[in-house]
C-alpha cells in the first residue's frame, strides 16, 4: 500500500496540493494518510480543511483512502521527530510505500522530514520525499487546478527530479 504522510498547517492548500499533484499526475496514489497537526491548527479548523480536501481528492479520482490525524507540540521539536520516524518505521515495518510531503509545516519540520527520507543512520527510510514548489507564493492557498502550471513543480527531492506536475 502507497502512504502518505504530511503536516496540516496555517495553509491547508499547502498540505492539499501537494497530494492533489502526486494524485493527478498518476506519481503517488496513496491508500493511506497521516495528517501531522499541531493544538493551533486542530483548534482553528485547518486540519479538517485538510481532511476535508483529501476526501474529495479521493472521491474525485476514484481511489479508497484511509486517514489518520495525530497531534503533537509545535514547540517540543524532539516529540514531532519521534512521531514523525515512528510513523515510517510502522509503515515500513508492515511493507508499505511511504511518501513523505515536506512542503508544509515549519522549517524544522521539512528538514526532518527530509532527514527520514536520506539521513544515513534510519533505519526505516521514507521511499519518496516530495516538494511542492511554487514560484509565486500568491498562489499558496488556492486549489491546485488554479494554479497555473509553469509556476509549479512537485519535485520528489529524493532523486531530485520533476514530478511533472
Amino acid at each position: 500500500m502507497n502512504v502518505w504522510i504530511t503536516t496540516a498547517g496555517t495553509s491547508p492548500f499547502a498540505a492539499i496540493n501537494s497530494i492533489w499533484a502526486a494524485v493527478q499526475h498518476k506519481k503517488f496514489i496513496p491508500g493511506k494518510v497521516h495528517i501531522l497537526a499541531n493544538e493551533f491548527v486542530i483548534e482553528q479548523n485547518y486540519l479538517e480543511k485538510v481532511v476535508k480536501g483529501c476526501e474529495i481528492i479521493s472521491n474525485e479520482y476514484d481511489f479508497s483512502l484511509e486517514i489518520l490525524t495525530h497531534c503533537f507540540t509545535e514547540t517540543d521539536f524532539s516529540s514531532y521527530a519521534n512521531l514523525l520516524e515512528s510513523l515510517v518505521a510502522k509503515e515500513k515495518k508492515a511493507g508499505n510505500n511511504v511518501a513523505i510531503d515536506m512542503t508544509p509545516g515549519r522549517k524544522f519540520m521539512s528538514a526532518i522530514s527530509m532527514y527520514l527520507g536520506v539521513g544515513p543512520d534510519i533505519k526505516f527510510k521514507a521511499d519518496l520525499i516530495y516538494y511542492h514548489h511554487l514560484l509565486d507564493l500568491s498562489f499558496g492557498n488556492l486549489p491546485y487546478p488554479l494554479i497555473p502550471s509553469n509556476i509549479r513543480t512537485l519535485y520528489n527531492m529524493k532523486d531530485r527530479s520533476q514530478g511533472g506536475a
